[in-house]
């Protein structure tokens, strides 16, 4: 087992108060983003090989809790998109605080037939497991939640390797680890690392979820959608920049062998949601499918993660960040990713999901000003009626106007509740 290197801080105060960033300081935003910004400048300053990245090579990543039912038919599906592309990649999969059921599925007891047989059902060269580390001593600026944790991964030979590798790391449980976004942190802080000590920069990386299937809208092979990110990436270059690419937001039922259930109908709030991504004024890029340069994507939610670790929207920010960054965000409204939600008869359930997304939204405004959060999600009223209109009436799908209208109360309650509760991206409680 290799000793993990010497993490190094990506951004000291000394260097961030050297910084400013015209964009924000133009739009009066709060003065923590602000210094979250700067940090996050600073870690894109020093990442190595930009200029230089591994072509056709992706990093995946994903954190999963109880996603036995999920993974093989989703990891099955994304290296296909991956030899459908021609790319080589490490999709890392890191079992958030101790990873719940997810362990039925993968874990380091495995026999070596049991990952062979694992292997070729998924479609990967390698299988490589890791662990995190708990830490002892905390950096002077950071709290136990918002310190990452050191990743050991059992062998780093992957890096060198020209296939499909899948690297599974197991997370400790602990209070301090709950959520996604304290799995990112660590996640986030060890290929920032692997750039910093190994000089590892493929071109792209790939942020997915346990249930993420890439569907295409225009009627062409599922498995080449991811491809078609990439090249609409490779297409829209801003400042020597590639543009970062979402996939359009698809909310749809799962059933118990953890597939997409097409017979089952999605609420109506959700529904109208998967109508609206993509249109002006909601086109934040989707934490389930987003695409961006290795270079740009891993400072951004490293820096997100250690800087507001009670975030549930880490996607959003991401979004805000790049585009102050001066990075062109994209959806791409030929792909879909499928997300889950509950069935359309689950009626609290789909209300519970509904508070969550806008409490998360609520904090936005509260961390990055209303100005900045409206240029990614517009939550007016207005348009969420009018946006359903213009999707039957003017685009000609096929939507249920009187169906979606049921959606209307529960969507007003929803929002009530996440104006007295919005969520706290520093304190907060980041699980869902």
């Amino acid at each position: 087992m290799q000793q993990a290197p010497e993490k190094r801080s990506f951004a000291s105060c000394d260097e961030a108060s050297q910084l400013t960033t015209p964009n924000l300081i133009e739009t009066k935003v709060p003065y923590n983003f602000q210094t979250t910004l700067d940090k996050c400048n600073i870690a894109l300053n020093r990442i190595k090989n930009k200029d230089n990245p591994t072509k056709n090579r992706i990093t995946i990543t994903l954190s999963t809790f109880n996603g036995h039912e999920l993974l093989g038919p989703t990891l099955k599906d994304i290296s296909h998109q991956l030899r459908s592309a021609n790319l080589t990649g490490d999709i890392f999969v890191i079992k958030n605080n101790g990873g719940g059921s997810s362990s039925k599925f993968i874990n380091r007891e495995m026999s070596e037939e049991e990952i062979e047989k694992l292997k070729e059902e998924i479609g990967v060269d390698s299988i490589v497991f890791g662990h995190t580390i708990k830490a002892t001593t905390y950096e002077p600026t950071l709290t136990p939640v918002s310190s990452s944790k050191t990743i050991q991964i059992d062998d780093e030979s992957f890096l060198s390797n020209s296939g499909i590798n899948l690297i599974v790391i197991d997370q400790q449980q602990s209070e301090e680890n709950q959520g996604k976004i304290r799995a990112y942190r660590d996640l986030f802080d060890y290929l920032y690392q692997l750039n910093q000590h190994h000089s590892y920069c493929p071109e792209f990386l790939f942020t997915m979820d346990s249930e993420t299937r890439l569907v295409s809208l225009r009627g062409k092979d599922n498995s080449e959608s991811l491809l078609h990110m990439i090249i609409l990436a490779k297409k829209s270059v801003t400042n020597g920049r590639k543009a970062m690419i979402g996939a359009k937001l698809k909310f749809i039922p799962y059933n118990e062998k953890g597939d997409p259930d097409q017979s089952s109908t999605t609420p109506p709030m959700q529904e109208v949601i998967s109508i609206m991504h993509g249109q002006k004024g909601y086109e934040w890029l989707p934490g389930g499918a987003t695409l961006g340069e290795f270079s740009d994507m891993v400072p951004i939610l490293k820096t997100i993660s250690q800087d507001l670790p009670g975030t549930r929207i880490e996607d959003v920010l991401t979004t805000v960040i790049a585009k102050q960054l001066g990075i062109k965000t994209i959806i791409d409204t030929d792909v879909a990713h499928l997300n889950r939600c509950p069935n359309g008869d689950e009626k609290a359930q789909a209300l519970q999901q509904m508070i969550r997304w806008l409490s998360g939204l609520e904090g936005l405004k509260i961390i990055v000003g209303e100005k900045l959060s409206r240029t990614v999600i517009n939550d007016n009223l207005f348009n969420i009626i009018r946006h359903p209109l213009i999707a039957k009436f003017i685009r000609a799908e096929e939507v249920s106007i009187l169906y979606l209208l049921k959606g209307l109360l529960p969507y007003i309650k929803a929002k009530g509740n996440s104006k007295r509760d919005p969520d706290n991206f520093v304190d907060g409680r980041a699980t869902f």
